[in-house]
């Protein structure tokens, strides 16, 4: 319906109800996986709300127009590799927030820069960063998604090593996003804990994350974490001992990454891929297919994928007999 509302309609709306079309429709793109469309019309509404007077700007959901549009410009950007700018749209989020002085956006803002500290491999500080978010949303009453905050904690101490609480952390918070009903970004929140249960060796806990996220994928049109999803299933066959399936899986994660121009989901996808070619002796393919990955990569060569991802290349040529 939104996408209806043609130029002519654009140019006769105030400009807070523009910038309110654009990051609707930059919602939908991303959810979609069209990331390219959903950073232009998150770029897009940034760039009309810097032009509203700050009397005539509104709210969006409670929370300050301009950290929702960089939040999820910083979604669109970590999927598509631009890690750099999403550390700089976090730390614009922040400062927005702390000039602002609103409880509710501060909230948001924390969700950020634990999100911000995960990517970064800085475990501890994303925990700290949760607790501190779920303590101010409780004393504000306005923890709307609490699965989520459970399962972004979890994540986070399953990647410190504290793998059995952290487990049930995402396994508690995945419940009660079901409860809840929601079905939009489901794929992310499923990806998200497999990801860290296949990094940490419990390939039995990620399938039930992996299987969920693959119902959605057939019954709703969202595509955010699918090329993950397929990685994931990949790494699950490659545990039970199929090579062939997996190796199949991983190429296919590869091509849908690239479809979608999500960088940052090809280079895994390749990463794993490289790993089970050269455990097939076909190292030279393996560091074909991660090289490409890497130099397709726009931002964020010193941050972990890229830095997980250019050791393996330096060692391609050894067998890995570690599970993926």
């Amino acid at each position: 319906m939104m996408a209806q509302i043609g130029a002519d309609d654009l140019a006769r709306l105030r400009p807070m109800s523009r910038v309110f079309h654009a990051i609707v429709r930059g919602l939908i793109k991303l959810y979609l996986g069209e990331f390219d469309e959903s950073h232009v019309l998150m770029t897009e509404a940034m760039r009309t709300l810097a032009l509203v007077p700050p009397q005539e700007r509104l709210d969006i959901g409670g929370i300050d127009a301009g950290v929702v549009a960089r939040m999820q410009c910083i979604n669109a950007c970590v999927c598509m590799g631009r890690l750099e700018q999403a550390d700089a749209l976090t730390l614009e989020a922040i400062e927005i927030a702390r000039r602002r002085n609103h409880p509710p956006t501060l909230t948001w803002v924390l969700s950020l820069q634990r999100w911000m500290a995960f990517r970064h491999g800085d475990m501890a500080e994303s925990m700290r960063l949760s607790r501190e978010r779920q303590a101010l949303s409780e004393r504000l009453g306005s923890d709307s998604q609490p699965g989520s905050a459970l399962m972004l904690l979890g994540r986070a101490m399953v990647g410190s090593g504290q793998v059995e609480e952290g487990t049930r952390l995402l396994q508690e918070g995945f419940a009660v996003w079901a409860v809840d009903g929601s079905q939009t970004g489901i794929t992310e929140f499923a990806a998200m804990a497999a990801d860290a249960l296949l990094a940490a060796g419990r390939p039995a806990d990620a399938e039930s994350f992996v299987a969920a996220g693959e119902q959605a994928l057939g019954h709703i049109p969202e595509r955010f974490f699918a090329a993950e999803l397929i990685r994931q299933r990949a790494l699950l066959s490659r545990h039970a001992g199929d090579a062939a399936a997996a190796e199949a899986g991983l190429r296919e994660a590869l091509a849908m990454a690239d479809r979608q121009g999500a960088r940052l989901f090809a280079l895994r996808a390749a990463t794993d891929l490289a790993r089970l070619l050269n455990d097939s002796a076909r190292s030279v393919e393996g560091q074909a297919v991660l090289r490409a990955a890497l130099e397709a990569m726009p931002e964020g060569l010193d941050q972990p994928d890229a830095l997980r991802a250019e050791a393996l290349l330096t060692g391609l040529g050894t067998p890995d007999t570690a599970p993926p």
